[in-house]
């Protein structure tokens, strides 16, 4: 968190003189969710994630930062308050509007980072795009890269390591207090592409927060940096 910026990198902040100035040779977009995640974590959890895994590599390696686009396909979590989803289309298109936008302004590449491992549709939408316009390349950052081996069977949505990751990144909206553990026995994730996750578990947790920590969140995210910088330094040297 602490390297230093490349000249070439554009904030949300930059002006498009700077951005003409700078010459960013790839954009960023992160993609996140609205949704819920049980009674101590915010709504955006998904969101802030993206948009900071998203900041720290455009920062390193000198890309143009997009704003992250806010909601996300969130079906499986509609059954629980303040969950907002787009419908697959929706955001297949406000996808496709944005890398059609960078691709008009000789950003040949693009890095689309979800913080929201619901956005399925990303994949046939980036390769769509991909097959339309083969000049350019649209790179979809897997899901490994930005989580790691951190998501498990038993804890991948309000768990251990995604609290550990808000302690971090944003300790006061985390309401610890409130934080249930919660993991059903006998159901995979799998199981939620035909059931709403409050079928499963009433709290709308899947996993353990109580064990989180904002050390392990400081962690976490360190190797998040290193591996989705690792990986987009990768595509850039192609």
């Amino acid at each position: 968190m602490s390297d230093p910026e490349h000249p070439s990198y554009c904030g949300l902040n930059a002006t498009s003189g700077e951005v003409s100035e700078r010459k960013p040779t790839f954009a960023v977009l992160p993609v996140g969710a609205h949704e819920q995640h049980g009674g101590h974590l915010p709504l955006a959890t998904d969101s802030i994630v993206a948009a900071y895994a998203g900041e720290q590599v455009a920062r390193r390696l000198g890309g143009l930062l997009l704003p992250a686009i806010p909601y996300g396909t969130s079906f499986t979590h509609r059954t629980l308050r303040g969950t907002i989803t787009l419908d697959w289309a929706t955001l297949a298109a406000i996808v496709n509007d944005v890398l059609v936008a960078c691709y008009a302004q000789e950003l040949r590449i693009a890095f689309v980072l979800s913080g929201h491992g619901g956005n399925f549709i990303l994949n046939p939408c980036i390769r769509a795009f991909n097959a339309r316009h083969p000049e350019g390349q649209a790179v979809l950052l897997p899901e490994n890269v930005v989580f790691g081996d951190a998501m498990s069977a038993d804890d991948f949505h309000a768990g251990r390591w995604e609290t550990s990751l808000m302690l971090a990144l944003q300790e006061p909206s985390v309401r610890m207090e409130r934080a249930i553990d919660y993991a059903p026995e006998g159901v995979s994730r799998a199981e939620l592409t035909n059931r709403p996750i409050s079928d499963f578990t009433p709290s709308g947790v899947w996993g353990f927060p109580t064990q989180a920590s904002k050390d392990e969140g400081i962690r976490m995210l360190a190797e998040m940096n290193d591996r989705v910088c690792a990986y987009v330094e990768g595509w850039l040297k192609r």
